[in-house]
Formats: structure tokens, sequence, C-alpha cells
């Protein structure tokens, strides 16, 4: 044959086509016998005489495969056992090891787990992908503004900004909110790092929304744990998430330990970081606001999404409340962040935004055309980035 028994049954064991082979050598060992069949079928003489036997005795039944599980179990699991570890389960949702320790089952977290997967109660582990399917339903659900996630970006470790900060003067941090729902983006940035500026960031983004038609009533702002929201505080008295509070929306606490959970922030942080602080030079602070503006207005209205069926914030906010509206709930320019607001107006005063703004205006204008004045605004924002 040139190849065999041994090999030929290995490679079998997924066409499950052994018993053919086995009929095929028991009936050449019956005509020309068992020395002759074992040089034929190049396998052991004992392996042919056995399952000569078994043929000779069973039949094709013979040569089937039997389990070789043992026939007597002396400490088999009672029926008893096994459906107090089903109600156990079902109670608690508890894994092997705490139903074992909680109900005190005396038997080995093997043997409880074989019982629940054989009672189709083992959770199936969720891969990644199905994770994320799963939080872009639920985040398909939210209203716009309904949800927002805030943090801040350090912006000391970028190598192609640092040097620029330190020659310049540029913001070391970067505050940063987004909309769960449309993944719009608000920028605000400072020189220092702490609850004050978060507090002015969060108060200049919930004031802007509420001038617009957004009532605060319906915000949730959620953070992580971090000082500069007041996580090291026994009691949110004052601070940050007081002064959300006074504005009338709400604060979310996000789980210790969860990145995951931010992951719509962290997620701008990153392109971000490619798409402008890794690749753009400033001359001057006013510079970098005017770049930093174009760059947060690109997000907002020009930069696809495509695990948002490749919409842009404004094309999804404007089904909710209308292109006009979504422009102006847009338009929020990165904010200075400063404890002296002299220092906060003298800044802005040095900036001028009256292009970008001539082009929101035509945009917003009642009875516009949508598609061309998206384009043509578009297109100047990204020509006036790039000069």
């Amino acid at each position: 044959m040139g190849i065999s028994y041994s090999e030929v049954i290995y490679k079998m064991k997924e066409l499950k086509d052994k018993f053919n082979l086995r009929k095929k050598m028991v009936l050449f060992a019956k005509e020309h016998g068992i020395r002759p069949a074992r040089r034929e079928f190049e396998c052991s003489r004992n392996t042919v005489r056995k399952w000569l036997r078994r043929y000779n005795k069973e039949g094709n039944e013979g040569l089937k495969d039997r389990s070789k599980a043992p026939k007597n179990v002396p400490n088999k699991m009672s029926k008893e056992e096994e459906e107090k570890i089903i109600e156990a389960r079902k109670e608690s949702n508890f894994g092997p090891q705490r139903l074992r320790d909680y109900y005190d089952i005396d038997r080995s977290d093997e043997a409880i787990y074989r019982v629940l997967k054989e009672n189709d109660l083992v959770n199936k582990r969720k891969k990644k992908y199905e994770k994320k399917q799963d939080l872009r339903a639920i985040k398909k659900q939210f209203k716009a503004f309904e949800r927002i996630g805030v943090d801040v970006k350090h912006l000391k470790d970028i190598p192609n900004y640092w040097p620029q900060m330190r020659r310049y003067d540029l913001p070391k941090y970067q505050y940063t909110a987004r909309d769960i729902k449309t993944g719009a983006l608000f920028l605000g940035f400072a020189k220092d790092y702490g609850v004050t500026y978060s507090k002015i960031f969060i108060k200049k983004l919930i004031e802007h929304l509420e001038k617009h038609g957004i009532s605060p009533k319906e915000i949730f702002i959620q953070t992580d744990n971090g000082p500069e929201f007041s996580g090291n505080l026994e009691h949110h008295d004052h601070g940050f998430v007081k002064q959300i509070r006074d504005l009338g929306a709400s604060h979310i606490s996000l789980p210790p330990n969860k990145p995951n959970y931010n992951s719509d922030v962290e997620t701008v942080h990153h392109w971000e970081e490619q798409e402008f602080f890794n690749l753009e030079s400033f001359k001057n602070i006013e510079e970098f606001y005017i770049k930093a503006r174009t760059y947060q207005y690109f997000w907002n209205y020009g930069r696809y999404n495509y695990y948002k069926n490749k919409n842009t914030p404004l094309e999804l906010l404007s089904k909710e409340v209308g292109g006009r509206k979504a422009v102006y709930l847009l338009d929020f320019y990165p904010k200075i962040l400063s404890l002296e607001n002299k220092y906060f107006d003298k800044k802005m005063s040095n900036i001028n935004f009256n292009y970008t703004g001539q082009h929101l205006t035509e945009f917003a204008a009642p009875n516009s055309n949508y598609e061309y004045h998206f384009h043509c605004k578009i297109f100047n924002l990204l020509h006036w980035i790039n000069n």
C-alpha cells in the first residue's frame, strides 16, 4: 500500500472512515492469512488479530471504535449533586471555584465545570469585536449629548510637539470632551493641570450646549477617577462634580482600572496625536490655537467615522436636531483655560477666526445648498491648515 495502517487511521480521524479500512483488512486476512495482511497493511500482527477476532465475534459492530472511558466509576457524581450545582449556578452565576467554596460542594473545579458545560450553563466568552459591537449598539440608543466623555491628555510626551511647547510656551495639557452618540469633539488647553481647569472647561461646554437648546438636565458627563475630576474627594461637595451639578447636569464616575470605558475619548487622543501633534509646526501660540481650532472643526464637520457608517459628527447630529442647529452646536472653538480672566480675554482677542466663521454662517443659512457649502467649507478648512 505504501502507507502504514496507523498513518491511514491517523489521517482518517476527521473523515470518520476507519470502519471501511478495518473491514478491508479483516477480509484480506480471512482470505490470505494474518501475516500477508500484516505486510499488506503495514501494521503489527496483533492489530490484525484484534480486529479479526472482533469481526468474527460481533460482525460489523466489532469494527467500530469503543469508548475508552472506565466502565466502573466508584466516585461518580450523583444526580442530587449535579442538581445542587445547577441550582447554585442559576442562583448566583458563580464560577466553579466559588460554587465549591460558597455552596460546600465537595468536588473539583473540573467536575463542577463539566456539569455546567453539559447543562449549557457556561457563559461564552465574547471576543473583542463582539464586545465592540455590543457597545456600539448601546451607544446608538443615546441621544446627542446625553453622554459626554471627558479626559485630559498630557502633551509633554509628544516628540514633535515638545520642543515647540518649550520654545513658544504652548499649552501642556489638553482637556477633551467627546459626545458618545455623534463623536463630536470639544477641546480646551491649559498650561497647568487640576480641578480648577476642568471646572472652567466643563462650564464653558455646558453653557454653550444650553445656549443652543440642549438642556443640562439631559446631559451626563462621564470621567475617570482622576484628581482633576474630584476623584480624590470622599464627598463631591465642591470641585468638578459640584460644578456639573450646579449647572444642572449629572456626573458619572467610570470604574477604576477600566480605560476601555472611556474609549471614545482615548480614540480622539490616538488619532489627534498622529494627525495633528506629530505633523504640525507652530510659529507662536496664536498659530497653535488657529490650527487646533481648524483640526477640531475638521473632526466635527468633515472627518468620516468609519465605525459610525462613514458619517461625520455633523451628519449624525443633523439627523436629530437639524442642519442649522447642528452647525452652531459644533461651533465651539478650543478654550484657553486660565485662572486669570484678563489673560483669557487677551489671548482670544489676538486670534482671528473670521475666515472659518464666515463659512459656518453660510453653511447655517436658511435654504442653503447643504452639500455644496459642506464641501466648500471643508476644502477651505483643509487649505487653511496646510498653509
